[in-house]
């Protein structure tokens, strides 16, 4: 059995609290929903337009979902890179802490949109659903009028990114040329929330959040060959202001063989990676001599507020249009120690996307991340081809 872990990618959510401050101050609205509530999400899509397979789903989880994982690369080969990455959000609505996101299940996003007032769908089952197109799409229906379902149904009356060919925004019309905004050769598309059932991992009411999602890949004969893309847009839609808000990613990386990976962080490119920690990489699910390493990189940020800090940096401190970059990054043991396994119903998750420990401390430098006297928000930032500085290549300074 795999002794599993994770690690975490977390920014600071600078642009939610005050977009919703300019609301008008009402109370949180109240949540009753059933327990039953939406059906769980079930729609899943391969992005595999390059030599990646990324299995794809719907539910604020990717890659895996309980059964085989599927982030493999080369996309026919034996051996995937990735086992699970969900996405976390979390934060404070009138002081009370709402969370969106889950470790291995159960998951906490239903289909379709919100609406203004937070409300989800009466029935999730007709939003359930994602929508893959591509550019060979396009060409083939303008060649020969031959159209592919998710061509046809492109929702962009749900937020679907959309090029307006016939000067009307509220319509899409294929024969007046209207287009799906494909980003790469290949995007996929749809849309999710947190209030439409009961949240069985986090325990917490909904946010209530709105993410639309749109993945993305190329076909490239250079290093966007083994990339893919994946932009998520939050829109909240609750009354009161959402506070001291964090994304995050949590990911468990399987490099193959999944019981000897390690993993860092380049605070420089707003990097989360995995590398093996032997030089070969054994088992039929391995890599064999030539290991790969796996980078988690965070390309857009939101703006960051005055704060003093040089958040993206350039040297500069809170010039126009600095971006956030990556604020955290904490790996955690799969066990439960003190840097151990978030439990969801309580303020772990919250705290990590934070960098702070279970039991309220801060990670600190060296080591484990545990117990040292000097604070950071970033563990292994050192370079473990060299040895240098702090990495789980050289955990005491001295080469360990």
């Amino acid at each position: 059995m795999k002794y599993r872990y994770g690690f975490i990618l977390a920014l600071v959510l600078a642009l939610v609290a005050p977009a919703a401050r300019a609301q008008k101050q009402v109370p949180a609205p109240a949540y009753a929903l059933q327990s039953d509530g939406c059906a769980p999400a079930e729609a899943t899509a391969d992005l595999d337009v390059n030599n990646v397979r990324a299995r794809l789903y719907n539910n604020g989880g990717l890659f895996w979902k309980g059964s085989s994982n599927v982030y493999t690369v080369p996309k026919d080969g034996p051996a995937n890179a990735i086992f699970a990455t969900s996405i976390w959000i979390g934060g404070l609505v009138e002081g009370e802490r709402r969370f969106a996101g889950t470790a291995y299940g159960p998951w906490e996003f239903w289909p379709g949109p919100l609406d203004a007032e937070g409300n989800p769908p009466d029935d999730c089952a007709p939003f359930d659903r994602m929508f893959k197109v591509s550019q060979q799409d396009v060409e083939r229906f303008e060649q020969t009028g031959e159209v592919t379902d998710d061509l046809r149904d492109w929702p962009a009356h749900l937020g679907a990114p959309t090029v307006d060919g016939d000067g009307n925004p509220d319509n899409f019309d294929l024969e007046a040329g209207d287009r799906p905004e494909i980003l790469g050769d290949q995007t996929i598309w749809w849309v999710m929330n947190d209030a439409a059932g009961e949240k069985r991992w986090s325990e917490t009411n909904p946010i209530p959040m709105e993410v639309q999602v749109t993945a993305y890949a190329f076909r490239s004969d250079d290093v966007l060959h083994t990339t893919t893309f994946y932009r998520y847009k939050l829109i909240y839609r609750g009354a009161a202001p959402f506070e001291q808000a964090y994304f995050g990613i949590m990911t468990d990386p399987d490099l193959g063989n999944a019981t000897d990976d390690f993993v860092g962080s380049d605070t420089l490119r707003d990097m989360g990676f995995a590398y093996n920690g032997r030089d070969f990489d054994s088992g039929t699910d391995g890599y064999g001599d030539l290991p790969p390493a796996l980078g988690y990189v965070f390309l857009e940020t939101p703006t960051a507020e005055t704060d003093g800090k040089d958040n993206d940096d350039d040297g500069e401190t809170d010039e126009a249009g600095e971006e956030l970059g990556m604020s955290v990054f904490l790996y955690h043991n799969g066990d439960a120690s003190v840097i151990g396994n978030p439990t969801g119903d309580t303020d772990d998750p919250y705290q990590y996307l934070q960098g702070i420990w279970r039991d309220g401390s801060p990670m600190t430098v060296g080591g484990n991340g545990f117990g040292g006297s000097e604070e950071t928000s970033y563990m292994f930032p050192g370079d473990p081809a060299q040895r240098e500085f702090w990495s789980e290549e050289n955990t005491d300074g001295r080469g360990s």
